[in-house]
């Protein structure tokens, strides 16, 4: 835990696959846990109305509230044990039904607008490996942001999919890997951090910095940034993924060429 506050974390989310893997007993320790050092936590709690509460951090003096939600679609080996019920732990969301997590979304994010500035759900969806999101996944983004969502987060695949804007709102349905232990030497080790910026009337825009997830096995889970060609190959990655997509986040488009500087005549030539 002194790895998150030394590297500033502020905020975590609990609504993924894992955080039943010691039981109801498990989520209360990891809640205690982060409570004890300051660290907000969303999506997870001793019941369904907990787990769907936000988490509010204020950042240069805007409240944030985040919300987090598990969907992973029909084909997935879950046992329903892992989502919250109203009266056992567990995580918010729903094993398949996309339109039972739609409608919390809906509700949700417009109580939390009434205790906020902005609201950013944080979905884990979707399949490992997988080359981009499927329809329920672009489905639950738009019920996002047309409840009022300033910005729509996803993860779970554990590679890179496409990034799009719905109206002001960008959506990143899978920004990959980062600090990953599960997997030591991952065969895609593609991955980007997002620098978003936002005012209390939404999204302003942001920056992108690619970066592979570590140098195994002589340094494994060590990320590293990346440069060059191989920076831009990574952006292009991004593009071709992002290019099914209606409308492909505008950062992603290639910077435009700096025209060259004519040289100046001599002077009384």
């Amino acid at each position: 835990m002194s790895v998150l506050v030394d590297a500033g974390v502020r905020v975590v989310s609990l609504a993924n696959n894992h955080l039943m893997d010691y039981g109801p007993d498990g989520v209360a320790d990891t809640i205690a846990t982060l409570d004890g050092v300051g660290i907000a936590h969303f999506g997870a709690g001793a019941n369904l109305a907990e787990a769907r509460r936000p988490a509010i951090v204020e950042v240069g003096g805007l409240r944030i509230a985040f919300l987090g939600y598990l969907i992973l679609g029909e084909k997935h080996p879950e046992p329903a044990v892992v989502w919250a019920t109203e009266t056992t732990a567990g995580v918010a969301g729903h094993p398949s039904d996309w339109t039972v997590v739609e409608r919390m979304v809906r509700e949700d994010v417009a109580t939390a607008k009434a205790q906020a500035d902005l609201v950013i759900p944080f979905f884990h969806w979707g399949r490992e490996g997988s080359k981009g999101p499927d329809a329920y996944q672009l489905a639950l983004a738009k019920a996002a942001v047309e409840a009022g969502a300033a910005a729509v987060l996803g993860s779970h695949p554990h590679v890179l999919h496409g990034m799009e804007r719905i109206g002001r709102a960008p959506v990143f349905y899978s920004l990959g890997n980062f600090v990953f232990g599960g997997n030591w030497n991952p065969r895609d080790k593609d991955s980007v951090l997002v620098k978003a910026r936002f005012d209390r009337s939404g999204y302003l825009g942001g920056e992108l910095f690619p970066l592979r997830t570590d140098r195994a096995p002589e340094r494994p889970i060590q990320p590293y940034p990346l440069t060059g060609a191989d920076a831009e190959a990574v952006m292009q990655r991004l593009r071709t993924a992002s290019s099914t997509l209606s409308t492909p986040l505008p950062e992603l488009a290639p910077p435009k060429p700096v025209p060259p500087v004519s040289a100046a005549s001599p002077p009384g030539s």
